[in-house]
Formats: C-alpha cells, structure tokens, sequence
C-alpha cells in the first residue's frame, strides 16, 4: 500500500465522519422538533406562553390549530399553535436562579478583614 493509499483512507475516513456527525445532528433536530410538536399539542388554558416573536400571553382558548392568547387585561390575539415557542415559567426559571444567600459568619469576616486591612494601610493627609 502506497502513500495513495493512506490518503484515499483518510479521505474516505474523513468523509465517514462528517457524515456521522451529520446524522447525528438531524436526529437530535427530529426529537427537538418531537418535543415542541408535543408541547404545543398539550398547550390548556391558564397557561403562560412566549410566542416565537417574543410576545408575551396567557393561553385563553386552545383549539386544533390556533391559539387565544390574552396579552394585555382584556386584549385577546389568535396565533397559530405553530407561533408558540416556549413556557413562560421555563423561561423566569433560568432566568432567575437560586443563588445561596452568603452565610453571616462568612459577611462578617469578610467585613472585618476589610477593616482591618484599612486600618494598615497608609493615609495621605494633607
């Protein structure tokens, strides 16, 4: 086997790659686009909901292909299933984390070392 050889390996080897990775990426698009169908078909009302454009409502009338959204006190808008992207609670969630309040042992010693480093530290006085 030549150096043709080993090139024509690594190319067809290359080529193998790309290809796999392509499946890969189509599958995991196929199950997205699954879930979204899904949650769009589960879609009741009381339901809080962001539409694709960004618009914000809570679900009033869902029927086989479109939506009543209320978006303002009174302000109902009909979108189709399709416009709706995701739930408003998945979305103040990650926004949102929980984030652990600092103990208070570990507030004072911080505020006490900064003190202290005050205190050594030389002042211009004029």
């Amino acid at each position: 086997m030549g150096s043709s050889g080993i090139g024509t390996f690594f190319v067809i080897a290359l080529a193998a790659l790309l290809l796999l990775q392509a499946v890969f990426m189509m599958r995991k698009q196929k199950q997205q686009r699954g879930k979204m169908m899904d949650y769009q078909a589960a879609l009741s009302v009381g339901q809080k909901v962001i539409t694709v454009g960004g618009m914000h409502g809570t679900v009033v009338r869902a029927n086989e292909g479109s939506v009543d959204l209320e978006v303002a006190p009174g302000t109902v808008i009909t979108f189709d299933k399709l416009a709706i992207a995701r739930d408003q609670s998945a979305v103040a969630a990650a926004s949102h984390p929980e984030v652990e309040p600092e103990s208070p042992s570990n507030t004072s010693e911080a505020v006490q070392q900064d003190s202290s480093e005050n205190e050594s530290a030389p002042r211009d006085r004029d």
